[in-house]
């Protein structure tokens, strides 16, 4: 058994100070006491200057209610007692307070431990999700991953990041909802459901034609290239290009969204409807960071048999807003018919690559040493450096899909562990 693979990805978050808003609660430790009724006052690893209202300590954590009065940042303690209060004891004060339900405590825990500011209308709004249906776990991580992103809290968000946790390989929902239509009759389906069906067989037979031989590099990169086309990942994007064009975007997210306006047929829609959450998921956690780009993706493949690869690359931007490939970390996670679930982790720093593998087939290390050579000489090609690469055994699962979910929510910045 290995420890949580945490670190995977260094979040770069825009400036605290800049986001924080009237009415919402934060976690904090006051730093030094100034003058005139000023502190100095670090959150989320920031460090403000903030007017305080009410007697503290330097060197102490309070939790905080923000008001902002033109340029100035108001921090009042929420605790009565002159003594720091916990982290356990502000959630349940705030719980009592404002009449949540206790199993809204260790949401509000997650987030005074991460210093993430929240108000008392999303955590009533957050209340309404994390009980609205009997998995628990998973709207509890789609909440964590809300905040910790800083994300709208609104309810498409928060479908959207429920759909992004499924299990289910994308491949396999595409199919079902392709199968869905082929037995439908063609002359009830609308010219949206026909066009959706046409993209999702086309999308079908690129995959099935796909023969990796020894152009298997190149072939994988103009694959992943076209399925984030025809998946319609950069809809919005292209949205806002085009927005003076009457162009039309032949991409599999604007036919989902048409092909859901034209259908009447409840399980048709619901098929739809997990589709359109899951991609856009996938697109909220790409949101870009300050100088750091993230992309979150999940892409159907065939190795053998169809599956998804799960693919989260994070790279740093140059000064002239070009990514920067030879400064840059990617997470690989995929099920394989033999080698069944496995995640690879390359780091790459100044065009020199560190690669770890994590995997419960004993036999891997062997095999990699033998394969080890050969990669170096395919990067060296490309102008990079092969390092290490480490073969670890996967985390002991507690359920279906562990290493999936250590995978998932250590790149949001979650607690999977509920």
């Amino acid at each position: 058994m290995i420890p949580r693979i945490d670190g995977l990805m260094e979040q770069r978050w825009p400036a605290v100070a800049s986001t924080l808003q009237n009415g919402q609660v934060v976690y904090g430790k006051v730093e030094k006491i100034g003058a005139n009724g000023m502190a100095f006052v670090r959150i989320g690893g920031e460090l403000m200057e903030a007017e305080i209202q009410t007697p503290l300590q330097a060197g102490q954590f309070y939790s905080f209610q923000v008001t902002k009065k033109e340029d100035t940042i108001v921090l009042k303690r929420l605790a009565s007692e002159r003594n720091e209060a916990t982290i356990e004891q502000t959630a349940t004060q705030l719980v009592n307070k404002w009449r949540l339900s206790r199993e809204m405590e260790p949401l509000l825990r997650f987030l005074l431990q991460k210093q993430l500011p929240f108000t008392k209308a999303e955590a009533v709004q957050a209340e309404k999700w994390l009980l609205a249906t009997p998995e628990k776990d998973v709207n509890f991580r789609a909440l964590q991953m809300m905040f910790t992103n800083r994300l709208p809290v609104t309810e498409t968000v928060f479908f959207a990041l429920k759909a992004v946790q499924s299990p289910e390989p994308l491949a396999a929902q595409l199919l079902h909802l392709q199968r869905s239509l082929q037995m439908s009759p063609k002359q009830s389906l609308s010219e949206g459901q026909q066009l959706l069906l046409h993209e999702l067989e086309r999308m079908s037979h690129f995959l099935l034609d796909d023969k990796g031989g020894n152009e298997l590099p190149q072939l994988v990169a103009k694959h992943m290239k076209s399925l984030v086309k025809s998946l319609g990942l950069e809809y919005e994007a292209s949205i806002a290009k085009n927005a003076q064009t009457s162009q039309t975007l032949e991409s599999l997210k604007p036919l989902l969204l048409r092909a859901k306006q034209e259908t009447n047929d409840e399980t048709l829609t619901k098929q739809i409807d997990t589709l359109i959450h899951r991609l856009t998921g996938q697109q909220l956690l790409s949101h870009e960071q300050g100088p750091i780009q993230p992309l979150v993706i999940q892409l159907p493949f065939l190795f053998g048999e169809q599956t998804d690869v799960t693919i989260h690359w994070q790279t740093r931007k140059k000064q002239t807003g070009e990514l920067d490939p030879h400064y840059c970390r990617l997470l690989f996670y995929l099920q394989l018919p033999t080698l069944k679930e496995i995640a690879l982790d390359v780091r790459i720093q100044h065009s020199v690559v560190h690669v770890s593998i994590w995997n419960d087939m004993p036999q891997l290390e062997h095999f990699v040493a033998l394969m080890q050579p050969l990669l170096k000489e395919r990067l060296a090609s490309f102008g990079y450096t092969l390092s290490t690469v480490k073969v670890n055994r996967a985390p002991e699962k507690r359920g279906r899909d562990e290493l999936f979910l250590r995978v998932l929510n250590n790149y949001s910045g979650v607690d999977y562990r509920i």
